[in-house]
């Protein structure tokens, strides 16, 4: 008796769960732009998997779960060889290009390129980037990961760190262009590295350089994402404390470094290093070292430059962005909905679930995700597009 009571209750509530799964979170990505647009019309006709239902992994149907997840269980693509430039910025400072290798990938002269930005403390190591540059290679181009200084295995040259600002992505950009000028460029930016090419587009224009990009998981209001959101209990558990932690690091790491060759003074390294130290999340890390690094007037005005939601009025290249619905790290409420339904080069896609760079779909997700399969389909969708038609 007690067994088939047991028996009973376990299929009831393997009943709710499938139930759930089916009609909460099985389901098509809600899509806005200006549907009346060349772009939002080309989009739905290239990318196929914007019109069918997005079936994530059934057991990560929650936003941490299937964050976490792709961090734990997601394996690198196999036999990815990168060549390593390094860049070197005019104010002393160097970052590392890594290219994906064209004598062992096959890359064609006239491939166009693909410029990833990474998330916050990321570069070409991460297995989502690697997948990205994997992505790239399927749809024909050169793919490139721009890491951010002192990332990636190298360690800053000068005192001059990095933000979200497009202060370096400009000179990468215009040296890509100058080696190979009959080349088109996409661009494609997680997290952070989102927010960058978005800012780029705003400040330029039609004259952005890129014949297109796509942003996955990025924040469209950094006040609501690094006030509110970053600092609810469980967010700051899972993600904020973690990520600030690897920021006091890289400080710490890169202030030896520069106080050993002379770079910096003891004084000032020592005293950079106790800011950091003092910081428990990151709204404080930026408010003790970022905002006085790049002359910010205040925590607000840093935060304000890297809010895009409600400037895309000025983006003209196209534009798709991937948020998820429990992304938590960017609540729904911030997506400027009304701002991609305005603009003709621009198309903002919203699936169910997803979580922050999750997006994991299959029993056992270890390679691609769904993610992966939106950006093949959109990198192929903009080397069709012509604007002008």
């Amino acid at each position: 008796m007690a067994l088939l009571l047991c028996c009973s209750v376990c299929s009831a509530l393997c009943f709710i769960y499938t139930a759930y799964y089916l009609f909460k979170k099985v389901r098509r990505p809600r899509i806005y732009g200006k549907k009346t647009g060349s772009f939002y019309k080309h989009i739905l006709a290239h990318c196929p998997s914007l019109s069918r239902k997005y079936w994530p992994t059934w057991w990560a149907i929650n936003a941490h779960v299937i964050t976490i997840g792709r961090l734990a269980l997601q394996r690198p693509p196999s036999g990815l060889t990168y060549k390593r430039e390094i860049f070197n910025v005019s104010d002393g400072g160097s970052l590392a290009l890594d290219w994906a290798d064209p004598e062992v990938h096959s890359i064609k002269d006239d491939s166009p390129i693909l410029l990833i930005l990474t998330g916050l403390t990321s570069s070409s190591k991460v297995v989502y980037v690697q997948w990205l540059v994997s992505d790239g290679l399927s749809e024909g181009y050169r793919p490139v990961v721009m890491s951010f200084r002192g990332l990636g295995g190298l360690l800053l040259k000068t005192p001059r760190a990095y933000c979200a600002n497009t202060d370096d992505l400009e000179p990468v950009l215009k040296y890509i262009h100058s080696s190979w000028p009959n080349v088109p460029v996409v661009g494609i930016g997680i997290s952070i590295g989102g927010i960058i090419l978005v800012q780029h587009l705003r400040e330029r224009g039609r004259d952005s350089g890129l014949a297109g990009v796509a942003t996955v998981s990025s924040s469209w209001d950094a006040h609501v994402t690094l006030f509110e959101t970053l600092e609810k209990p469980l967010n700051w558990l899972f993600y904020n404390r973690h990520l600030t932690k690897l920021l006091v690091n890289y400080i710490n790491k890169n202030c030896k470094h520069l106080m050993e060759k002379g770079a910096m003074t003891k004084e000032q390294g020592e005293e950079l290093m106790q800011k950091a130290k003092k910081c428990s999340t990151i709204r404080e890390f930026d408010e003790a070292i970022t905002v006085p690094a790049f002359g910010y007037d205040s925590l607000w005005e840093y935060y304000e430059n890297g809010t895009n939601g409600n400037k895309l009025h000025q983006v003209k290249t196209p534009l798709l962005s991937i948020n998820a619905e429990n992304d938590p790290f960017v609540p729904e409420k911030v997506l400027p909905i009304d701002g991609f339904c305005a603009n003709d080069d621009a198309v903002l896609v919203v699936p169910s679930h997803g979580g922050h760079i999750g997006f994991l779909e299959g029993m056992l997700p270890t390679r691609g995700t769904w993610m992966n399969k939106v950006l093949r389909e959109f990198l192929n969708a903009i080397k069709l597009y012509d604007k002008n038609k």
